[in-house]
Order: structure tokens, then C-alpha cells, then sequence
């Protein structure tokens, strides 16, 4: 809110079908991306309008993390998918940790961590 509109009327700009049970949205640039039960959504930040929305089969309780234009799901399951923070959807690389996770992934050091059910995984370059 920037403070001009009036308080005493009701202001809505993003309907409340768009909020995730548990995870956090993820705000990139003019993008908003949300775990939404079993899909991702993208949204226009400043009008909620929806780009997009890919189904990924399983719900996240992890949030969402960019890494430079890049963004990591990361499902209850296990299943890792990177995809672009961009207005259409486009799937950069997709794997499986073996196990399940509801924890955010952690970026350190150029590297990843995930917390699996029974692991704690690591990714980065050599």
C-alpha cells in the first residue's frame, strides 16, 4: 500500500485463490510466482493477472528461491524442477532427490542445500 488508498473501502489486488497453503511466494522483477496445490502460478505483480500456470503433479510446502533468473521448486515428494523467471513457462532442468522434502532450499556459497526426509543434499560446481 503506498498510502493513498482509502482505508475505510475495501482494496483487494490479489484474489485470496491465489495464496499457497504453506509456501511463500517468490516476487522476481514484475513476476510472482506461487506454489499453488499441485501447480506453479505466475502472476503480473502489479495486477495479479495470470501468465501462466504449469502443473507439477505434487504439492511444495518449500518455498520458492531464484537464483539469477532462475527459479527452484522443490515438491513433497522430492522432485526438483528449475524453470526461468519469465513470463511463459520454461523448464530448465527437472530431477528426483530419492526422497521426500518440505524444506526451503538454503544458496551458500555457489552451492545448494536441500534438507531431503533423511539426507541433506548438496549441489554446486566442481
Amino acid at each position: 500500500m503506498d498510502g493513498t488508498v482509502n482505508a475505510t473501502k475495501p482494496h483487494t489486488t490479489w484474489p485470496a485463490y491465489a495464496a499457497p497453503e504453506c509456501a511463500s511466494p517468490l516476487v522476481k522483477g514484475d513476476l510472482v510466482f506461487v506454489p499453488l496445490n499441485e501447480n506453479i502460478v505466475c502472476y503480473e505483480l502489479a495486477t495479479g493477472k495470470k501468465l501462466w500456470e504449469q502443473a507439477v503433479d505434487e504439492k511444495a510446502y518449500s518455498s520458492l528461491v531464484a537464483v539469477g533468473d532462475k527459479v527452484i521448486f522443490i515438491s513433497q515428494g522430492g522432485t526438483i524442477l528449475v524453470f526461468k523467471a519469465a513470463k511463459e513457462y520454461q523448464e530448465v532442468f527437472k530431477s528426483d532427490l530419492g526422497e521426500g522434502s518440505d524444506s526451503t532450499p538454503a544458496i551458500a556459497g555457489g552451492r545448494i542445500y536441500i534438507r531431503g526426509s533423511s539426507n541433506l543434499f548438496c549441489f554446486g560446481a566442481k
